[in-house]
């Protein structure tokens, strides 16, 4: 099957939970290339420096990074081959759900310098993942594209945490069997209320355990408290609806379970250092507030 040339995007429609492109970050100098939904990123070909974020990585042929949604790459230098491939996962997309992989090596994936660089067979078999993915994007007549995407990415995803999952271990510092369940039910139902519960109170009680001791477990789990993980899951989806809805800010105050427009207002700014306002005019991650 002929390879597409750099820059030429496949992706499917927009209710389709996975979409692929591939780029060569050419055209980055002027606008950076970022993805609106979570992103898994694969370097095929050549190495190059590449801006993500505030960083500066050296990318090569066995790279393979995870990024959050919105945050910025930009070509800094590269080889004449340089050739990025990305898979783009959907919010309604929900892996460590349904994966039963816990929710904490998402996060861990994420937040280790969102770089990896693998060993010769796993690098094989993320190139011949990405270009399976990418056929199956295309077929657009196919009613089975997410089923047959999501059944390849939980077997990558698989072998990745097989391959990851010592180096993932030691960081958890002996994290107990028992608080990485609970983690993984905090985070279960987090996904489920946070649109309408916003205190650590509620999900310790849904836990039956106390806020102190959730406190305890989500730090030693992921190094953060539940108060953080319920704010970064509200702006997310803060983000979202004021870049991608045409709801008002007082719409969006109300369906994220806010008080009212003024208490939205400044928990946005807090998060990002400026109005929600000034957010919808330029939707551009604004700082590293979202970084785990």
């Amino acid at each position: 099957m002929a390879k597409k040339q750099p820059d030429q995007p496949t992706t499917a429609p927009n209710q389709a939970l996975f979409a692929f492109e591939r780029t060569n970050l050419r055209q980055s100098a002027d606008r950076p290339w970022s993805s609106d939904y979570f992103a898994l990123v694969f370097v095929e070909r050549g190495s190059a420096h590449v801006r993500v974020g505030k960083e500066t990585l050296r990318l090569g042929t066995r790279s393979f990074l995870f990024l959050f949604p919105h945050l910025e790459l930009s070509l800094e230098q590269g080889s004449d081959d340089f050739s990025l491939a990305c898979i783009k996962l959907r919010m309604g997309y929900q892996p460590f759900v349904s994966h039963r992989i816990e929710p904490s090596f998402f996060i861990f994936v994420f937040q280790h310098s969102r770089q990896w660089r693998m060993d010769t067979t796993m690098a094989e078999t993320a190139y011949h993942f990405f270009s399976t993915v990418e056929a199956v994007v295309g077929d657009v007549d196919n009613p089975y594209r997410d089923e047959i995407c999501g059944a390849l990415f939980t077997a990558f995803l698989r072998m990745f945490y097989f391959r990851v999952q010592r180096v993932y271990k030691l960081s958890q510092g002996g994290a107990s069997l028992n608080s990485q369940s609970i983690f993984e039910r905090f985070m279960q139902h987090l996904h489920s209320n946070f649109a309408t519960n916003h205190q650590v109170a509620y999900y310790a009680n849904l836990l039956c355990i106390s806020p102190k001791y959730l406190t305890q477990i989500t730090k030693r789990v992921v190094k953060r408290t539940p108060k953080e993980l319920i704010d970064r899951r509200l702006s997310q989806e803060a983000l979202v609806m004021l870049a991608k809805t045409a709801l008002t800010v007082q719409e969006i105050s109300n369906r994220l379970g806010f008080p009212d427009q003024s208490y939205f207002g400044r928990f946005f700014k807090r998060m990002f250092g400026m109005s929600p306002l000034r957010y919808r005019q330029d939707p551009r991650l604004p700082d590293e507030k979202m970084r785990f």
